[in-house]
């Protein structure tokens, strides 16, 4: 990999902000919004509208706070409109070709669980529209900013090997380790694996193109083929 300058947009306000908020939406949220919400209510709250409102928060959050990064991020997408496609044509097919050596190993060793994805089509049954509205727009956003934008733009300038493992390990854990928590098998961390291969190519889009929006829309698109392939 070239070592040359990374060009970041993002500023320091907007970076603090990001790792303010990056604890917050991935690990307090989760463990007190539903405790939180029950006692408001009275009862368990809907999975659905739980989500929804976790990421309207993340959105509000994001989109409030990094506005200027986002408008600046796509002026340079506009401004370099061939480097952003080639981007994401070269991010899509590394997540192409490392989901299909995911596949063959995991035919050779077995499935680990994916209990976020056993989640996502439990609650998308009878809520698919609402599903789409916060799955493919809403959580590409938030996830981006925070987990390109914020971990590897912040390491990158230092260590891009470093900001590579970090933002994809981190990005894949996310989606995990609650459920390791919540019903104490840590054997479920595992399901990381199946998130490796989207989290490389979305950080290699942001890495090339430098722009967010580059895996914003790859993001987009994957969450909105899986929610097709659920409905199908």
């Amino acid at each position: 990999m070239q070592k040359e300058p990374w060009n970041d947009i993002m500023t320091r306000r907007e970076r603090i902000l990001g790792w303010i908020y990056l604890p917050i939406h991935v690990i307090l949220l989760p463990l007190l919004l539903g405790l939180l919400l029950y006692a408001i209510l009275g009862r368990e709250p809907d999975s659905m509208k739980m989500n929804l409102l976790y990421f309207g928060l993340g959105f509000l959050v994001i989109v409030g706070g990094m506005w200027r990064f986002l408008k600046l991020s796509y002026r340079r997408m506009t401004d370099n409109i061939l480097q952003f496609f080639r981007a994401l044509l070269w991010a899509y097919l590394i997540s192409m070709v490392l989901s299909l050596i995911y596949g063959a190993v995991t035919q050779l060793l077995g499935t680990p669980p994916s209990p976020n994805q056993d989640a996502v089509e439990d609650i998308a049954v009878g809520n698919m529209n609402q599903m789409f509205a916060m799955a493919v727009l809403m959580v590409p956003i938030v996830e981006e900013c925070l987990f390109r934008g914020v971990i590897f733009g912040s390491i990158r300038r230092k260590n891009r090997i470093l900001a590579y493992v970090i933002s994809v390990l981190a990005f894949s854990l996310y989606h995990v380790w609650q459920y390791a928590v919540a019903y104490q098998d840590w054997t479920l961390l595992l399901g990381l694996l199946q998130y490796l291969p989207i989290s490389i190519a979305l950080t290699y889009a942001y890495d090339r193109s430098g722009t967010i929006w580059a895996p914003i829309f790859l993001h987009m698109f994957n969450n909105a083929l899986s929610l097709s392939l659920t409905r199908g």
